[in-house]
């Protein structure tokens, strides 16, 4: 059409036309204005339907007009899509073999395997499971057939359950689903945790007396390092406290031994030796603390890092509390006067050279001479 037939249509061939728009200003023009109360819309259907058929007329008469060389166009169009087609249809024809190469050899044989490998995870997570059941279930027939042999805990057999209860955490830990089979659960509720709560006491209880038998304790080295690796192996905290119980059971009747002697102080060298000796069991204790390994250190490591509010180990523990203990019982002895106080003044000599030669001569405990002279200072004070 020429520049003349569209002159009408110039809106409508705007690059930025938009129908919403001429639709709500051709309403405009049909209508009277605001104060019009009904909405005439037939008069701007009619234009539409009127422009629509003018368009089609038009149309027409270019066609006529034009016919030859339309004609023309369309044949030229249509040898160019042959062309075109004969061109690209080789490539075409290879591009396709090749995507049928492509899904035939690798993206469904991927499928496939992506599926088989799917299922081969499944079954192998299934084996670990089942294997890791007949292992725990091994370990409970074990554990059963200890306590049908004998009934009654002795420590031998204390640490041979031990050594069970921790081979069931490690497999428990190794495979967390264990516990979603039912059997597993069974097991682990009637027999493995109420005999581990059993084994834990007996192994607390028994590990306990090994240490306050000072009179045996050097002969039990390696029971109590036993006892020790199997409680630590049942429950870290246990372990822990009951070190910590051990120690601070020592410093109670250690403590209670030097406070008799302050009325009687003639006693202070029998008392300081059993005091020392049992500060020599302490240091032994922590000896073997510091030989046996565990994990990435060593029991020693475990038990100094709870201790709270600093690190201290049992044996440090021991004398600064022994220390702290008598300084405040001799201290207020002392300054009492009285009997008591003439009779520690007295024998301020004794007193002193009794710790020096107990404490000075022996390798464990020496470093902790002047913490403890340091407790009967008052004297030289005065």
């Amino acid at each position: 059409m020429s520049g003349e037939q569209l002159e009408d249509f110039e809106a409508l061939l705007d690059t930025d036309f938009s129908a919403i728009q001429f639709s709500n200003d051709l309403l405009k023009a049909t209508n009277g204005g605001p104060s019009t109360a009904e909405l005439d819309l037939g008069t701007s259907i009619k234009k539409i339907n009127y422009d629509i058929g003018e368009i089609n007329l038009r149309i027409d008469d270019t066609i006529k007009t034009n016919h030859n060389g339309l004609m023309d166009e369309v044949f030229r169009v249509k040898s160019l899509q042959k062309t075109t087609a004969a061109g690209l249809k080789p490539s075409l024809e290879y591009l396709d073999m090749s995507y049928q190469r492509l899904q035939n050899e690798v993206l469904e044989p991927h499928s496939k395997a992506q599926k088989l490998q799917n299922v081969l995870s499944k079954v192998h997570q299934t084996s670990s499971l089942l294997r890791d059941a007949l292992v725990y279930i091994h370990l409970v027939s074990r554990m059963q057939s200890l306590l049908e042999e004998q009934t009654t805990l002795t420590t031998e057999r204390s640490l041979q359950l031990a050594s069970i209860h921790t081979q069931l955490r490690l497999n428990m830990e190794k495979n967390a689903n264990l516990t979603s089979l039912r059997l597993i659960k069974k097991l682990e509720a009637e027999v493995a945790l109420p005999n581990k709560k059993e084994v834990l006491n007996f192994i607390a209880v028994t590990l306990s007396k090994q240490c306050t038998n000072y009179d045996k304790s050097r002969d039990n080295t390696e029971t109590v390092a036993k006892l020790m690796k199997s409680l630590y192996g049942l429950s870290k905290q246990e372990y822990v406290s009951t070190i910590h119980k051990i120690v601070l059971t020592s410093i109670a009747l250690s403590a209670q031994t030097l406070a008799k002697t302050l009325n009687s102080i003639k006693t202070f060298p029998t008392a300081f030796e059993e005091v020392v000796s049992r500060g020599s069991i302490i240091y032994q204790l922590e000896e073997i603390m510091r030989k046996e390994k565990v994990e990435k250190f060593n029991l020693l490591n475990e038990f100094m890092s709870q201790m709270r509010p600093k690190p201290l180990s049992p044996t440090k523990l021991f004398w600064s509390r022994i220390a702290s203990n008598f300084k405040k019982e001799f201290d207020l002895s002392y300054t009492r006067g009285g009997p008591v106080g003439k009779s520690l003044s007295r024998h301020e000599t004794m007193i002193a050279d009794t710790i020096k030669q107990a404490m000075s001569n022996n390798a464990a405990i020496n470093s902790y001479l002047d913490m403890m002279l340091a407790s009967v200072s008052i004297l030289q004070n005065d």
